[in-house]
């Protein structure tokens, strides 16, 4: 099923066992202890090798490249010595994550974003339902780029009724996506590019144009960044657009269409949009 469905998925490093032993003794995370300090870093690196080797022994064939730090306990800041060097080792480009539960060494570049070692950290927020409640009913804010959920959140007590759980959030997901005007993408590529597009992006108007400044994208390591923003732009019947700087790609997925999806420019130049009769 997985395997049938693997574009519809995509697979994110968490763990192998969640929680850490020693001495026979189970301690709450993997990765960091509970004042958030990196364990050692080649314990890491065997934990890290061995999720891997699972994925291949079960010939799975996906792609990784976010990590979900367990209970939330995580650390970035301490740059060659930290966490994220060695994410990188293993190809691992995301970590959403809640920034006030992290041992932090140095601040964020901004409230919500942070890149170190070629890794982005962006701001995941809590969770807005709890993680061991079943079958429960849908509820977010829409207010962050990650919907953080767990499996027993989409599952049913009786296991004939999981498709049941999960029609209701496909459902409660499109409407209020639709009703807000937010986009559903495809990745974590395409999901933390939008992100920081929003985030970072500029825009000025000129009489009957604007401009958008996405210098950001020489700021941040190119490896984070994907090759395409999307705009949401509404335009009376008649009217089309003159874009320069950027050129208009055709969308791929329906929940694309009500966007203009512009080819991210070289260099962070301007892109100039004119309305035109």
């Amino acid at each position: 099923m997985i395997k049938a469905n693997r574009h519809h998925l995509e697979f994110a490093l968490h763990g192998v066992g969640h929680e850490y032993w020693a001495d026979g003794k189970m301690q709450r995370t993997e990765f960091h202890n509970q004042a958030g300090e990196m364990r050692d870093a080649d314990d890491i690196r065997k934990h890290i090798r061995y999720f891997f080797k699972l994925m291949d022994q079960y010939m799975l064939g996906f792609k990784v490249q976010t990590f979900i730090p367990p209970a939330l306990m995580h650390s970035f800041g301490n740059e060659d010595k930290g966490f994220q060097k060695i994410l990188n080792e293993f190809g691992i480009r995301y970590v959403p994550l809640v920034f006030n539960r992290s041992k932090r060494y140095k601040s964020p570049q901004l409230e919500t974003i942070a890149w170190e070692n070629n890794v982005l950290l962006v701001e995941r927020g809590e969770s807005d339902v709890k993680w061991n409640t079943v079958a429960c009913r849908p509820e977010f804010k829409f207010d962050r780029p990650v919907m953080a959920l767990h499996w027993p959140n989409i599952l049913h007590s009786d296991p004939k009724k999981n498709i049941g759980v999960v029609t209701e959030w496909l459902r409660y997901i499109k409407q209020n996506c639709q009703k807000k005007g937010i986009l559903l993408t495809h990745d974590s590529e395409a999901c933390f590019t939008q992100y920081l597009h929003k985030t970072m992006s500029t825009i000025e108007t000129f009489n009957d144009e604007f401009s958008i400044d996405v210098s950001w994208i020489k700021k941040v390591p190119v490896n984070l960044v994907g090759k395409s923003i999307f705009l949401k732009i509404t335009t009376p019947p008649g009217i089309s657009l003159k874009i320069s700087g950027a050129r208009a790609q055709p969308v791929q997925r329906s929940s694309e269409t009500d966007f203009l999806k512009l080819e991210i420019p070289e260099q962070g130049k301007k892109i100039w949009i004119k309305p035109c009769t």
